[in-house]
């Protein structure tokens, strides 16, 4: 029997001055289901408010903040070697 592992791997691209910004106060959390595999991410929603379309890598979305100075990418990809999730992680992020 061959075990499969699906992954999940959320990446977050922030600009400096975001990065290094103001703590924000989150309210709204809303939660990300990923047809495909399943995989259920809560995400800040009032922060990443605005649709990126479709995740660049695997299943999934992006969100961006309303200004444009963040992305919020929740993606899944399948473990076909297969790898140990230590192992995953390496070979994906």
């Amino acid at each position: 029997m061959r075990r499969l592992i699906l992954g999940t791997v959320a990446a977050l691209w922030l600009t400096p001055a975001l990065a290094h910004g103001p703590q924000l106060e989150v309210k709204d959390w809303q939660v990300f289901v990923d047809p495909t595999f399943g995989t259920q991410v809560d995400y800040p929603a009032d922060v990443f408010s605005k649709s990126g379309g479709q995740s660049e890598r695997g299943a999934g979305e992006r969100f961006r903040t309303a200004d444009g100075q963040a992305v919020l990418e929740v993606y899944s990809l399948p473990n076909d070697r297969p790898l140990t999730p230590e192992g995953y992680l390496r070979a994906n992020l």
